[in-house]
């Protein structure tokens, strides 16, 4: 009986070590496409502005360029001044 206390003990070791070592695997896997989300959205969103800013319909017209770029932060401020007060 005394000799079975080791082998427990030592295969419950092992398995919480086992848990351990998939829990990090699989943490380095989700930082890993997190990662790969975030590269592709700003890979996303440049497309998206080089294709509107080179849109020819949208060069034509200063307005449309003031709508499009005229965004609000999160204070609710404008960051760029809108068509009323330039």
């Amino acid at each position: 009986m005394k000799k079975i206390f080791p082998i427990i003990i030592g295969l419950i070791s092992l398995s919480l070590i086992g848990i351990i070592v998939i829990q990090l695997l699989w943490l380095k896997n989700m930082v890993l496409l997190k990662r790969e989300t975030v590269k592709h959205r700003i890979e996303d969103g440049v497309i998206v502005a080089a294709s509107v800013l080179s849109s020819p319909y949208l060069l034509n017209t200063n307005l449309q360029i003031r709508l499009i770029v005229n965004t609000t932060n999160s204070s609710g401020a404008s960051s760029v001044p809108s068509a009323a007060t330039a």
